[in-house]
């Protein structure tokens, strides 16, 4: 990271402001952001290494700012034990994995989720489901973050099936994303993969993400949420298409 040119660096800041608006105006979005953009001039994993410290401050203060997070340990435990255990495994894929194949699969996560993101309104999880889905979504989305630091893909779409209201969905998916976050850097970091130069770096990270916030926080209360998500849908469908391109060529 401390290599970078002068075009290099403007894509990170501009990743990391873009991350931060979409997390202010969405409540999510802002690994995925910021990984797929970033990934196209620094390496996945610097990429990862970046999000290190707005992932967990952000999602720490949106799951106690919504209140929910004490209600949605006791309801989601299982799933939140599945996304441990699936982002240790996803971890060790991520620092052993060709980085093209890192690439392609970022951008095929991407792909996916936008696609599913159209139907995921019609998605309905009958409750007598809940008690065995939760860990297995918990291990698939625990392997995709650790892999990639998208938490969100599986995440979202089961959290939207069970239909939760706004306030319950907001603090459950920061819960979730706070303690995959704490999973995937506790192993990067043990594994000496997260260093005193990356947290540096992550510390710089937080400046613009954290206007990026303030900035989409503002913007929540002039747009139609609709409008944006469909928006950023779209910029992420060429975000991904781009990362699979880059990939196989």
């Amino acid at each position: 990271m401390a290599d970078l040119s002068p075009y290099a660096f403007v894509v990170v800041l501009m990743a990391l402001s873009a991350a931060g608006v979409v997390k202010g105006v969405l409540g999510i979005g802002l690994p995925m952001v910021a990984v797929s953009i970033m990934a196209t001039v620094v390496p996945v994993t610097s990429a990862v290494a970046v999000v290190f410290l707005p992932m967990i401050l952000s999602n720490l203060w949106q799951a106690y700012s919504e209140g929910h997070h004490q209600v949605a340990l006791r309801r989601f435990w299982p799933l939140l034990i599945g996304l441990a255990v699936g982002t240790l495994i996803g971890n060790q894929v991520l620092v052993r994995a060709d980085p093209d194949k890192v690439i392609l699969f970022l951008g095929l996560v991407v792909i996916a989720f936008c696609a599913s993101s159209v139907f995921q309104e019609r998605f309905r999880i009958p409750p007598e489901w809940e008690r065995w889905l939760a860990p297995v979504i918990g291990l698939g989305a625990g392997f995709v973050g650790g892999f990639s630091a998208f938490f969100g893909p599986l995440m979202v779409m089961y959290l939207v099936a069970l239909k939760l209201d706004r306030d319950e969905f907001v603090g459950s998916v920061a819960l979730a994303n706070f303690t995959g976050a704490v999973v995937l850097y506790g192993s990067l970091a043990g594994m000496g993969r997260l260093a005193l130069p990356e947290i540096g770096a992550s510390a710089l990270a937080l400046v613009p993400v954290l206007l990026g916030m303030e900035v989409g926080r503002r913007l929540r209360r002039h747009i139609e949420a609709e409008l944006f998500r469909l928006a950023l849908l779209l910029a992420l469908l060429v975000m991904g298409l781009n990362l699979v391109r880059r990939s196989v060529m």
